[in-house]
Order: C-alpha cells, then structure tokens, then sequence
C-alpha cells in the first residue's frame, strides 16, 4: 500500500529533520516524550504535542508490562520506535487504523475500536497527538 500523503508544515524556525528515536506518553506533561539514542543508551531529546514517525515498531517491555500489572503503578514500558520527521504532517487516505496500549487489556500495541484485539508490531507511518481531552491519539497507516 501506499504511503500517506505528507504535507510540510511552513515553519521557517524549522529545518527539516529524519532521526531514529523512541516516543511514549508521558502521562505527567501530557505530552510525548521523544528520546534519542547517545552512546549512553537513550535519553531525552523533547517533548512534543504532535508526533510523526516513519519506519515505526511498537516495543513492550513484558518484565515493565507485569511490573505495572503487579504493582498497579504505571511506569515507562512501551514504546513506539520510528524515524521522526520534524515538520510534516500526514493526510487521512482511508487507510489508517487509531492504536492503542494497555497493559491490563493487552500485551502489545493493538488495533482499537475493533471488536477483537489485534495486535500491531510495526507499521509504514504513525501519527501521534494530544487531543483536546489530553488524551493520546495514535494513527497508524499500513
């Protein structure tokens, strides 16, 4: 299938920019953390309110996953994987799917609004937002 459509977001403080980088929800900001590998390991690059990735994996840790489930306190254990790319934003063509996370529903990334869980492993473009309700909002596109 087709890639979506990408727009450019005219933003003359802006350059374009492609780097591989791990995004979560952070439920404290209520904004997406976007961290950045170093030869340290990852750390934190920034937080964002409006994410897109290319080229994406959704990664759960299951030892954080039972943790969370054991202790019922969250904590950081999934992640979506991806390159991002700074300054466009994708079009709807029909073809996205809203994916959602919860470990006490699911052990992986799935497919919501759908009757059965299905779950999601990797997908060609992701778009992430906060919505008016601060709630995350992912799209996938196949």
């Amino acid at each position: 299938m087709a890639s979506p459509t990408a727009v450019s977001i005219k933003d003359p403080e802006r350059k374009p920019m492609k780097y591989r980088v791990r995004v979560y929800f952070n439920l404290h900001k209520r904004m997406f953390s976007v961290q950045h590998k170093t030869g340290k390991g990852w750390r934190l690059w920034k937080h964002l309110d409006h994410v897109c990735l290319n080229n994406v994996v959704f990664k759960v840790s299951e030892a954080g996953r039972k943790r969370v489930i054991k202790e019922s306190k969250k904590n950081v254990h999934a992640y979506i994987e991806g390159d991002i790319h700074g300054n466009v934003r994708f079009k709807p063509d029909g073809k996205e799917n809203s994916i959602s996370y919860n470990p006490y529903k699911f052990n992986q990334f799935y497919f919501s609004g759908k009757r059965n869980l299905i779950p999601i492993t990797e997908a060609k473009s992701v778009q992430g937002w906060v919505q008016s309700n601060k709630q995350p909002k992912l799209i996938a596109y196949s």
